[in-house]
């Protein structure tokens, strides 16, 4: 369920309820492009499953004031290559990035049009098994990209790139269509328009964990 655009996200080491345990750190202030949320049951099984699609919306233009992506994964199959999250449009525009995973290269981020197109980090495919929940962190702060896993940093590398391209989200395969389709299960979808610190992303990780009675982690 897409909840909005350009909200406030309270203090992560404080969320309501004894569904969501609280976190170190906590994210409180930070703003969230796009959240969505108990997305558990949105699942991409065949290559003629519903996309989840976010229009296209200025706020995806990043620029280069940093952005934090994090999103919890279960996967089904372990394809050889499918899209996680596609930001590029139809007509496909420089500096649109898109998340990618492969069984051999792992998690990579790829930049439409950026030279080297896909940044020389990853996140292995060992770190990933079949049914079995995982979260997922993409973190830029104008210069440098970072990968979490599970709260625990994974990568960096210079990253420079002018993220400045209006652009769409679509979840779980390319904006296309086509055979890069992510046999998955999406949960807890946020985007926010800054880089969160490793302390917040902690945060996010243990304040998402155990949602309506899911744990991700047991």
């Amino acid at each position: 369920m897409f909840i909005g655009i350009g909200m406030p996200i309270p203090d992560l080491s404080n969320l309501p309820g004894p569904s969501r345990p609280g976190g170190g750190g906590g994210g409180g202030g930070a703003p969230v492009l796009a959240q969505i949320d108990n997305v558990y049951s949105m699942q991409f099984l065949r290559a003629d499953a519903t996309q989840f699609n976010v229009p296209t919306t200025s706020d995806f233009a990043f620029g280069t004031g940093g952005f934090t992506i994090s999103f919890w994964i279960n996967f089904n199959i372990l394809h050889s290559t499918s899209a996680l999250l596609d930001f590029r449009s139809l007509s496909v525009l420089n500096n649109q990035p898109s998340l990618l995973f492969g069984s051999v290269s792992g998690v990579e981020w790829k930049r439409q049009g950026a030279s080297p197109a896909k940044l020389p980090i990853n996140i292995p495919a060992s770190e990933f098994t079949v049914d079995n929940w995982n979260n997922i962190v993409v973190s830029n702060n104008g210069s440098t990209t970072k990968f979490y896993l599970d709260g625990v940093e994974k990568g960096s590398t210079a990253d420079s790139v002018n993220y400045n391209q209006s652009c769409p989200l679509t979840v779980g395969q390319f904006i296309d269509g086509g055979n890069f389709w992510t046999s998955a299960k999406f949960d807890e979808i946020g985007i926010f328009n800054t880089a969160l610190t490793a302390a917040e992303i902690l945060s996010i990780y243990n304040a998402t964990a155990v949602v309506d009675g899911v744990n991700k982690t047991g």
